[in-house]
């Protein structure tokens, strides 16, 4: 963007591109730009350095690597003939007591 309002393309700014602008001025603006560039790098370096990861960014899609241990726990919960009782219980109470 800086080089942009060095050589006069000033696209993203439509009401500076309406008026004459001195070389000062825009020397003014882009060194400013630069300055807020600086600034936002500076003040959110760490949300620039995380790592997102793949199933935050889609929540719906296959994992690309199947975690074993996760896939196992789930079938054993979906199997689990002791919990059946204590699922039905809690559907009940749900029924009866929707805002629970």
């Amino acid at each position: 963007m800086k080089q942009n309002i060095i050589r006069r393309e000033f696209s993203q700014f439509p009401h500076l591109s309406q008026i004459e602008c001195l070389d000062q001025d825009i020397q003014t603006y882009a060194q400013h730009l630069n300055t807020l560039h600086d600034d936002f790098k500076n003040k959110f370096e760490d949300i620039l350095t995380i790592e997102i990861l793949s199933w935050i960014i889609t929540p719906f899609n296959e994992p690309e690597e199947p975690n074993l241990v996760l896939q196992e726990e789930l079938l054993e919960l979906s199997t689990n003939e002791d919990m059946k009782p204590n699922i039905d219980n809690l559907l009940s109470i749900h029924q009866v007591h929707p805002s629970h």
